[in-house]
C-alpha cells in the first residue's frame, strides 16, 4: 500500500447541464444506468506548471499556475486554450467552486474567497502552515483545515468562518490525511492513518469514529454525494485498497465496491455519477500495475466506464453535469481533460 500521504482532496468544479453530452439522460434521471466512453480531449499547450485545477460553465477550467517567479489565477476555454481572464495571485494548492457557481475559494500561504466573474477578492485570512488537509463547505461559508503539528504523526483540525477568518473550533488528532463536509454541512468527515471518524461541523463533537471497520485505512479522496452519502477511498497494509460509499449518522452504513487504492475521487453534483483515479501500489506509492480512472454511477457505485492513465494525477474534477473531467499530472504539472459521453 502506498504510505505517501495524499493530503488535499480533489476540486469539485462546475459546468453548466444544458447542452451537455450527457444532458439528455441526466435530465431523464436515467444517467447513473448508461455505460459511457471516456475520451481525451487534445488542449493546446497550457505554459507553465499547473498547480490546482477547477471545471467552470460553458467548457472552462479555472487554473492555478506558476510561470517563472510569476503565479496567476486564470481561467481558459479548454476547447481553443484561449486565456479569457488572469490575475496575478499566490500559487494555490487547491480550488474549489461553490454550488452556485458564483465564486470559489483558494487555498495556498492565505485562504481566499474570490468572483468567478472577474476573479476579484472578496476576503483573505490566514489559518497557519502547514496543513495537510483540507475541507470545504458546499456554499464555501465554512473551511476544515488539518494541521500538522510537531511530533510524530500529530495534528489538528479546525473550522474556521470564512467570511470572518475566526475559528469555530479545534480538535487535536494525529496527522489528518483527509477532510470533507457531508453535502448538508452538517458533518465534517476526518480522516487519520488507519482510521477515521465523523465531527459535527457546529461544534467538533465526535459523532462516530473507527467508520473504515476493523481493518482501518487511510483516506486519500473523499468527496460528499448529493444524496448525503460520502465517497471515501484510500489505501491499507498488504497492498491492498478500498472503495467505500458511506452514509454518515451514528451508525454509519459502509457500501464497499472495490479494494483498488483510490487517491482522488470527485462528485458530478447532478450528473449522477463520480469519478475516481488510483490503481495498484507499492509501499513506497509508486504505482504497479498501472492507473485508471473510473466513472462511477452515484445511485449505486457500479462502474459506468473507464481509462488506463500513462501519466499519474495529482488534481482530479468533473463538472457538475458531469460531462467533462480536468486533473493535473502529478509530476510535469499538465492540464489534461477528458470528455465523457454516453454509449
Amino acid at each position: 500500500m502506498g504510505r505517501t500521504f495524499y493530503g488535499l482532496l480533489a476540486v469539485v468544479a462546475a459546468w453548466t447541464l444544458l447542452g451537455s453530452p450527457m444532458g439528455a439522460l441526466a435530465e431523464g434521471g436515467d444517467t447513473h444506468r448508461a455505460a459511457v466512453s471516456v475520451d481525451a480531449v487534445k488542449l493546446p499547450a497550457v505554459p507553465g506548471h499547473v498547480n490546482a485545477v477547477a471545471a467552470l460553465d460553458g467548457g472552462r477550467v479555472l487554473v492555478s499556475i506558476a510561470q517563472g517567479t510569476s503565479s496567476w489565477l486564470k481561467v481558459i476555454d479548454v476547447t481553443t486554450g484561449r486565456t479569457i481572464r488572469a490575475t496575478a495571485a499566490g500559487q494555490a494548492v487547491a480550488l474549489h467552486v461553490s454550488a452556485d457557481g458564483r465564486t470559489f475559494l483558494a487555498a495556498g500561504k492565505t485562504i481566499e474567497i474570490r468572483r468567478i466573474s472577474d476573479l476579484g477578492l472578496l476576503h483573505r485570512f490566514r489559518v497557519g502552515r502547514p496543513y495537510s488537509a483540507i475541507g470545504v463547505s458546499s456554499s464555501l461559508d465554512r473551511i476544515a483545515v488539518g494541521r500538522i503539528l510537531p511530533g510524530d504523526l500529530k495534528g489538528q483540525v479546525a473550522v474556521y468562518n470564512t467570511t470572518t477568518g475566526r475559528r469555530v473550533w479545534a480538535r487535536r488528532t494525529t496527522f489528518v490525511d483527509s477532510l470533507a463536509f457531508t453535502s448538508d454541512s452538517g458533518l465534517v468527515y476526518c480522516g487519520c492513518p488507519w482510521q477515521a471518524s465523523l465531527m459535527d461541523a457546529r461544534t467538533g463533537r465526535t459523532v462516530a469514529s473507527e467508520i473504515l471497520g476493523e481493518e482501518g485505512g487511510s483516506a486519500y479522496g473523499v468527496a460528499a454525494l448529493p444524496d448525503g452519502r460520502l465517497a471515501v477511498g484510500g489505501g491499507r497494509p498488504e497492498d491492498e485498497g478500498f472503495l467505500m460509499l458511506i452514509t454518515p449518522s451514528a451508525r454509519p452504513v459502509v457500501k464497499t465496491l472495490s479494494n483498488d487504492e483510490i487517491r482522488r475521487i470527485s462528485v458530478a453534483r447532478r450528473g449522477g455519477i463520480f469519478v475516481v483515479y488510483g490503481g495498484g501500489y507499492n509501499e513506497h506509492g509508486e504505482p504497479v500495475g498501472g492507473e485508471n480512472l473510473w466513472v462511477r454511477s452515484a445511485a449505486d457505485g457500479k462502474v459506468l466506464g473507464s481509462v488506463p492513465l500513462a501519466e499519474g494525477l495529482d488534481q482530479l474534477a468533473v463538472t457538475p453535469d458531469g460531462s467533462v473531467v480536468a486533473g493535473t499530472t502529478r509530476k510535469a504539472g499538465r492540464l489534461v481533460v477528458w470528455q465523457i459521453t454516453a454509449k
